[in-house]
């Protein structure tokens, strides 16, 4: 005859697993389980300081947002500004989007650097505009979300490296 015991549950299978049914599965329900915290560490963004520059320039840069004055939110190139600020390299990662000098080639990968309050960053030029360029006082215009949001100032003194 089989006992239950008052402590447990009372389920059917608990019930039958005191009668000996299940013993294999009491032994596994006895062992205690060790839980380990997984600690996710974000790498330090590739910077590609191992590259070569080609060149460097010393300037002014701006920001731009797809729905500014006169912007249709499609570069030059033709990538949507309004699905996404970054570009996905095959070379490079994840990518900002600048506006640059008509003769900047498209796809030029720029270290940008010297800029208040940001950490360098990679940028790759897909776009040109009306107001950046040589002797238009701002070298590169930074792609952001929208005008309203963080557009950023007008900055001096930003060093830009091509990498390519």
């Amino acid at each position: 005859m089989c006992i239950r015991d008052s402590s447990r549950e009372g389920r059917w299978g608990q019930q039958r697993r005191q009668c000996g049914i299940w013993e294999e599965e009491k032994e596994e329900e006895d062992k205690k389980v060790e839980v380990k915290e997984e600690i996710v560490v974000t790498p330090e963004p590739n910077l590609f300081y191992d590259r070569a520059v080609i060149k460097t320039e010393v300037g002014t840069i701006t920001g731009y947002g797809p729905d500014c004055a006169g912007c249709s939110g499609i570069t030059a190139s033709g990538h949507n500004l309004h699905e996404s600020i970054y570009y996905n390299d095959l070379e490079f990662g994840t990518v900002r989007i600048l506006a640059a000098d008509k003769s900047i080639p498209f796809y030029s990968i720029f270290r940008v650097s010297n800029i208040p309050g940001m950490d360098p960053f990679l940028a790759i030029v897909l776009d040109t505009g009306g107001n950046v360029g040589y002797g238009k006082g701002t070298l590169f215009d930074l792609a952001h979300a929208n005008e309203q949001n963080g557009v950023l100032p007008k900055t001096s003194n930003v060093t830009f490296e091509m990498l390519r």
